[in-house]
């Protein structure tokens, strides 16, 4: 019975290095597959087509975000996209040290492709300082 076990394991696992040697199954998938899984909270992804047509979409009418994180500045700049339905949440952020973020602009974009900008960070209503992030949906920091 532990030969059958040990045959089956290897069998499995020859299946799945086959299976990603010809791009037929994709470890990112099944990663980002048991992480969602994992937590009903709505995060931040990874780069994919639905993202990338919100992208293109804001950089059409708002070009000085294209290529925003190859822009030259002496900070980070990183852009942070949050899929909540149909609706696409980007966050274009601007760091002003290596761990606080300095500026962000968010926008909706939605499943038709209309952008809306949802606002700036920071708000003048907020305390400045301490944030590490903003949150898309609302372009409000997070500590």
């Amino acid at each position: 019975m532990k030969q059958i076990i040990i045959g089956f394991g290897m069998l499995c696992v020859a299946i799945l290095i086959f299976m990603y040697a010809f791009g037929v199954y994709d470890f990112n998938f099944v990663q980002n597959t048991l992480q969602s899984n994992r937590s009903s909270a709505v995060q931040p992804t990874t780069q994919s087509q639905d993202e990338s047509i919100a992208r293109l979409a804001i950089e059409s009418e708002y070009p000085q975000f294209k290529n925003f994180e190859k822009q030259k500045t002496f900070f980070e700049r990183k852009v942070d996209i949050l899929i909540d339905g149909g609706n696409r949440y980007v966050a274009y952020m601007s760091f002003a040290d290596t761990v606080q973020i300095g500026s962000a602009t968010c926008f909706q974009v939605d499943i038709v492709g209309n952008v809306t900008q949802i606002g700036v960070f920071p708000d003048p209503s907020e305390a400045y300082g301490g944030f590490m992030s903003v949150y898309p949906k609302t372009c409000k920091g997070l500590r």
